[in-house]
């Protein structure tokens, strides 16, 4: 039998009709790829990279880099003697990354797997977008005209509410009235000038209801990811005069904290050695010391107006900003989750290996001492490190100790895209293949 079915797949080879397609395949693939890694090479041009601004644009070049190593993937499935070849071309590049590639548990996944859980994952994720958008279709006007209230209500209301009511003495806080009302007014033309140019436009219904069309047919086409992605770049367009206000707040809070460091250090008779990066001992004028007193009086007195600004914008800021990255772990699941790789690990445990380990037996009989080899597969903890490593950067970054600390100093805190969404590449490579070496491939494939 086995024998016919070979004389059967060798006649088919060898046909005409097989080998058009074979070529209109070939091309067909040629093109795609390439104008996947072109777009890849676009998004990551050295100058701008796009991928670091927009997880929209983020999630297109992880697709594109999925398509772009799926012939490589085949290859080195169906090509066992081009392995060592095909892997020096797709070798990653750690250096920037404070995780090591070594233990991520794609270094103990076989190719085809590899393979066959990215395919699963995409056909999932248009499964989910076809259903989602299904449910968004029959709650379209009801979703549009929550989303219109809770935006303005949450993106102008509010923040014109906390923006007044911080200049008038909130809580029963005694502050500056001339800074806080300075303060207010350059917020609230802020707030004014933000919603009539963009906002507004952006939150009409008539504007979310074509966009939660787009959406939908997107889920359709695409898959639910890339809604996602879309929504995450729309809240952060919305959300620009929170984060303008928190940069704002943040740098006069830094400043002056900077500020009175300095003039506390020349009460005690010290300055700062910018030059050698230390504190030394210094002698001050008296008209010096005069005027520093003078100038940290007025910083302490100022202290309360410019800190409560900067703690209700760090707030608001920080609550967009979970937003955010709970939204991209939620892509990330969607994107990466070990779904081939976990059911076949409840299926045959010994295809996903993850080490070996050398047992010492000793029979009674014939007193021999033998040591058996035996074949560990991964646990299941490891298969999800990934997720792990993702959480705890996000605790690490913006739900620590660390975070406080940087709060209280005055110090920025940044959504880095590109850093926390690193560890979830680690089963691609750093590059997507050129489209000279993917022509190479192809043609040795065909």
């Amino acid at each position: 039998r086995g024998t016919m079915l070979n004389s059967v797949a060798a006649w088919c080879s060898s046909t005409c009709i097989y080998k058009m397609v074979a070529k209109i395949g070939f091309y067909l693939t040629f093109v795609i790829c390439s104008i996947a890694s072109l777009v890849s090479s676009l998004l990551n041009y050295s100058h701008f990279q796009l991928v670091n601004y927009s997880a929209f644009v983020q999630q297109i070049d992880l697709r594109c880099q999925q398509i772009c190593y799926f012939p490589v993937q085949y290859e080195r499935i169906n090509k066992k003697d081009n392995i060592q070849n095909v892997g020096s071309m797709v070798e990653k590049d750690n250096s920037n990354s404070q995780f090591s590639h070594s233990y991520m548990p794609s270094k103990f996944y076989p190719d085809y797997i590899l393979l066959y859980n990215t395919i699963w994952l995409i056909i999932n994720d248009i499964s989910f977008g076809l259903i989602l958008g299904a449910i968004l279709i029959e709650n379209r006007d009801f979703l549009v005209s929550a989303s219109h209230r809770v935006l303005k209500f949450f993106l102008y209301d509010s923040l014109k509410t906390i923006t007044e009511t911080l200049a008038n003495n909130p809580l029963g806080i005694k502050l500056n009235a001339e800074l806080a009302n300075f303060l207010s007014e350059l917020f609230l033309w802020v707030i004014e000038f933000s919603y009539t140019t963009f906002i507004k436009r952006l939150i009409d219904p008539k504007t979310l209801s074509s966009l939660l069309t787009l959406t939908i047919y997107m889920m359709f086409l695409v898959g639910f990811s890339f809604a996602v992605s879309l929504a995450i770049d729309f809240f952060a367009i919305l959300s620009f005069p929170i984060y303008v206000f928190y940069r704002i707040s943040s740098k006069l809070y830094h400043c002056q904290l900077n500020i009175m460091a300095s003039l506390f250090n020349l009460f005690c008779g010290k300055k700062r050695n910018v030059l050698r990066n230390r504190i030394d001992h210094n002698y001050f004028q008296l008209d010096q010391l005069l005027l520093g007193t003078l100038l940290f009086i007025i910083l302490v007195f100022l202290t309360p107006t410019v800190m409560a600004f900067y703690m209700s914008y760090t707030v608001l800021r920080m609550l967009t900003i979970t937003i955010e990255i709970f939204s991209e772990a939620v892509i990330a699941l969607i994107n990466h989750f070990p779904l081939f790789a976990l059911l076949l690990r409840l299926k045959d445990p010994k295809r996903l290996p993850g080490g070996i380990s050398i047992e010492l037996k000793t029979t009674v009989s014939n007193k021999h001492t033998t040591l058996e080899l035996q074949n560990n597969p991964i646990k299941f903890k490891s298969m999800f490190r990934p997720y792990n490593l993702l959480l705890s950067q996000m605790r690490t970054n913006y739900f620590s100790f660390a975070t406080v600390r940087k709060i209280v100093r005055g110090e920025s805190i940044m959504v880095n895209r590109n850093k926390l969404y690193y560890v979830l590449y680690s089963s691609l490579p750093s590059k997507p293949l050129s489209v000279k070496d993917l022509y190479k491939r192809l043609t040795i494939q065909a």
